[in-house]
Parts: C-alpha cells; sequence; structure tokens
C-alpha cells in the first residue's frame, strides 16, 4: 500500500514536472522533459523526494528489502562471483537485518546536513535530470545503474552523485550514493 502511494506521487510529479519544463525557455542547459526513461526518472524523483520531504521511511524503502537483498546475492552466486559463498551470504544477511535500517537512517541524516551546508533549501528544489549509465556486469544478470541526479535550488545547481542502484522485480533499488555538492560551471 505504501508503495502504491509513493508511485502514485511519483507519476504525479513527474506529469506536472513534464508540463512545467515545456512552459520554460530553453536556455542554454535546457530541461528534458521526462520521457525517454520514465522508470529511472521516476527512480531519482523517489530518491529526491524522500530528502525533500525528510522522510527517513521513503529513504529506507528505496532500498532493497533482505528478501530482495538475499535474491541480488543470489544471483552473484550463480555468476559464481569471486568469494561468494552460500555460508558469506548467509553471513551477510544476518549482518543486514540486524544493522542496515539503522545504517541507512543514518546515511539519510549526513545527506541532509550536507545538504544544509549547502543550503540546498528543500522546499524549493527542482529536479533537473537523471544522467545515468546502464551496467550489465559479466556473468550476473542483474542491471545495475551508475549516475548522477541534478537538480536546481533557487537558480543554483547541484549534483546527487555516485548514485548506484540495481533494478530487480519490484524496479530499481538504492545501492549507494556518494554525496551532494554544487554543481561546476559547465558541467
Amino acid at each position: 500500500m505504501k508503495y502504491q502511494s509513493i508511485i502514485i506521487t511519483v507519476c504525479i510529479a513527474l506529469i506536472s514536472y513534464g508540463a512545467a519544463a515545456q512552459k520554460k525557455q530553453v536556455k542554454k542547459t535546457s530541461i528534458p522533459a521526462i520521457t525517454a526513461h520514465p522508470q529511472e526518472d521516476a527512480f531519482a524523483v523517489a530518491v529526491l523526494k524522500a530528502l525533500q520531504q525528510n522522510d527517513t521511511a521513503a529513504w529506507i524503502s528505496l532500498y532493497p528489502t533482505n528478501d530482495e537483498y538475499k535474491g541480488i546475492l543470489q544471483a552473484g552466486l550463480a555468476a559464481k562471483a569471486e568469494g561468494l559463498t552460500q555460508q558469506v551470504i548467509d553471513d551477510i544477511l544476518v549482518r543486514r537485518k540486524k544493522e542496515a535500517a539503522a545504517v541507512y537512517a543514518s546515511q539519510f541524516s549526513q545527506y541532509l546536513a550536507q545538504a544544509d551546508s549547502l543550503h540546498i533549501y528543500w522546499e524549493n528544489v527542482v529536479f533537473e535530470k537523471f544522467e545515468f549509465q546502464e551496467v550489465y556486469p559479466e556473468p550476473v544478470k542483474l542491471k545495475y545503474l551508475g549516475g548522477n541526479i541534478r537538480f536546481s535550488c533557487k537558480q543554483q545547481h547541484f549534483l546527487m552523485e555516485g548514485i548506484q542502484a540495481v533494478s530487480i522485480a519490484s524496479g530499481y533499488k538504492l545501492q549507494s550514493l556518494a554525496g551532494l555538492r554544487v554543481a561546476e560551471d559547465g558541467e
């Protein structure tokens, strides 16, 4: 039920953003309509929205559940990833069940503090685009994304850089985020 409300919110945001982007005049760095990669853009908007709404639970939900994470590890085991055994997977899952939510919540707080130090005012943030590359590591049969989320606040441009995500049956799930920073001119 919670995922349905998040998906509906993301869809409304995407439609609203697309309409607003079409009304704006094209500048040196035009904002493309969100249509080329709807699933990837919806994921990026969900990442941004969790921070905008200061919603730790939404942030944690961006990561794989324990069962989803187990599936990801099993895909690595099936691909005979070096050093990955069933015992290692079992140990990782036990530790993850105990620590993951707290680690994700702590990282979320750090990103909010980082945003404060950069003078990012979430009520004024506008999603610009998600720049990413698809990666299909051999022999694992999963699709990964690596990229940056571009957004603006009060006419200053920012990056959420080092986004790593994996595509699973329920959609894209966050793996990591390097941090937030001011986008350099021409970047």
